[in-house]
């Protein structure tokens, strides 16, 4: 679904921390650079809930019964893998 428009999708905890046991940290943080999202695919109400408490949700789209996509405001991790809003 991604891959076609060549966007990355990585992993992020229900808090929304990145899940850096699995993945590169150089996906989440480039010293100097930031790596900027803006959406995340919550597969429950706890991480729905978590999107809406840090972020500015611009839009949904229910992909099925327990997947959304959740469109929000353009954010970024800090060298300490930090969700950071942009502005």
């Amino acid at each position: 679904m991604f891959s076609k428009k060549e966007t990355k999708v990585r992993c992020v905890h229900e808090d929304l921390v990145p899940y850096r046991h699995v993945a590169n940290d150089a996906w989440y943080y480039k010293k100097g650079e930031h790596i900027v999202f803006n959406f995340i695919l919550a597969d429950d109400t706890n991480m729905l809930k978590n999107i809406t408490h840090q972020l500015i949700v611009l839009d949904t789209v229910n992909l099925s019964k327990n997947l959304t996509l959740v469109k929000t405001q353009d954010f970024f991790f800090n060298e300490n893998f930090e969700l950071v809003k942009k502005n």
